[in-house]
């Protein structure tokens, strides 16, 4: 695996479990709001991690964790990934992935022979939307992917960084019909940096306002929606 870095304690990524996160190199996607252009920009990705030194410490602090969290980047663009998730499996841990569902044929490869316990699944936008906010083209996998997971079987979320002159009202309720009715849905604000892959740095934190006005249409829309 690309590992650009290795959080070995959190109580955040993996809802109800204490997980150590491994952060992941490598995503063809150019979000305008993503905080991690290290892990996205070849001309910022730092020298990898020793894949064999990070597992070697994940099976040392074993006592300590119950799962991990796998993120990026995007994961499933790693061609080791089911082999370390199988490691980890039988090592036992529970295993989260995060994902952006771009590639719904390497995550029906996982589903199939590495199943994690938990997936999170990002949904930017509104399908016909997403070229121009990634710089590619991938509504069709979006669609894909989503209902991959909504029919898994396995413990799962979808997730939506709102941004507030983006998100408008409009476009959320085409990207509310993108969500399955019964997964949870989870809408996040947006937190300005200087550290961004895309251009909006600039644009304002998602108001508590906001945030609440687009999830009560979220739940008037019939979604299982909530903040974190």
């Amino acid at each position: 695996m690309k590992i650009a870095s290795y959080l070995k304690t959190s109580l955040i990524d993996y809802p109800g479990e204490v997980s150590s996160v491994l952060f992941l190199q490598g995503c063809p996607w150019r979000c305008e709001y993503c905080h991690n252009p290290e892990l996205v920009l070849p001309e910022q990705m730092q020298p990898r991690l020793s894949t064999d030194a990070v597992v070697r410490s994940l099976l040392n602090y074993r006592s300590r964790i119950s799962a991990i969290t796998i993120t990026g980047g995007e994961p499933t663009t790693q061609p080791n990934l089911v082999k370390w998730m199988k490691l980890f499996r039988e090592s036992g841990f529970k295993i989260k992935l995060d994902t952006n569902g771009n590639y719904p044929r390497r995550l029906e490869k996982i589903l199939q022979e590495a199943p994690p316990d938990f997936i999170a699944m990002d949904v930017k936008t509104d399908a016909k939307s997403y070229l121009k906010l990634v710089k590619h083209r991938c509504s069709d996998s979006i669609l894909t992917s989503i209902s991959l997971i909504e029919t898994s079987g396995i413990e799962h979320e979808f997730r939506t960084t709102v941004v507030e002159d983006y998100h408008l009202p409009s476009r959320m309720q085409r990207l509310f019909e993108m969500i399955p009715s019964s997964s949870p849905y989870i809408l996040q604000g947006f937190i300005p940096s200087d550290k961004m892959v895309g251009t909006w740095r600039d644009y304002a934190a998602t108001s508590s306002a906001y945030l609440q006005l687009t999830l009560k249409a979220a739940i008037a829309f019939g979604l299982k929606a909530s903040l974190r």
